[in-house]
């Protein structure tokens, strides 16, 4: 018994994951940069560069010319804020719940690296909130925000991890009145295949 079950360990951490081309799901994580708020810009002393990020990403990789990737991705960053004319600090929250579909085209798939590029639609749910002496004050947006993205990554095969590996950037746009909000996005994944 202990002889099948090394042997199945083996075969496990040995076996192709590349050969995964249906569906597949996994967590995320990285950074946002460049970040462009409209309307918080002109605040300041309020910078939001560098947000982190966590989530969850769906891939269906088995359509002939296009991969599938269904993304639900949180961004939050938190800052110290000195209010104009009063001596009180605030802690200044922004939160962005996003829920993105994209369409990426693999330029060319190898057993250990397939570079990809596309585009995705999105919603973002935007939150502001400040927190102080006198309590905690949040600002939930009204509506959703459309946007959209660019995306550039790939897919890391390592033959003897049953993982798919993830690198991608992500240029983002968010549709707010005053202007196009705009950030780039850093992210990681780790994906397991169900199929």
């Amino acid at each position: 018994m202990k002889k099948f079950l090394l042997i199945a360990v083996v075969m496990l951490i040995a076996s192709p994951v590349y050969a995964v081309v249906g569906i597949a799901v996994g967590a995320r994580g990285g950074i946002a940069t460049n970040v462009n708020l409209a309307g918080v810009e002109s605040i300041n002393g309020l910078d939001f560069d560098r947000m982190s990020t966590i989530g969850l990403q769906f891939r269906f990789g088995a359509l002939q010319k296009v991969d599938l990737i269904f993304t639900a991705d949180y961004y939050w960053k938190s800052q110290d804020f000195t209010i104009p004319g009063m001596s009180e600090s605030v802690e200044f929250s922004f939160h962005d719940l996003a829920l993105t579909a994209s369409a990426v085209y693999p330029i060319y798939r190898s057993q250990l690296l397939t570079p990809y590029a596309g585009f995705g639609v999105s919603s973002h749910a935007l939150a502001f909130s400040g927190k102080g002496n006198w309590g905690t004050a949040v600002v939930p947006a009204d509506d959703t925000r459309m946007g959209y993205q660019l995306i550039g990554g790939a897919y890391v095969n390592l033959p003897f991890l049953p993982v798919l590996l993830t690198g991608e950037g992500r240029v983002n746009w968010i549709r707010t009145e005053e202007e196009k909000s705009h950030f780039l996005s850093f992210i990681i994944s780790a994906n397991i295949g169900m199929l």
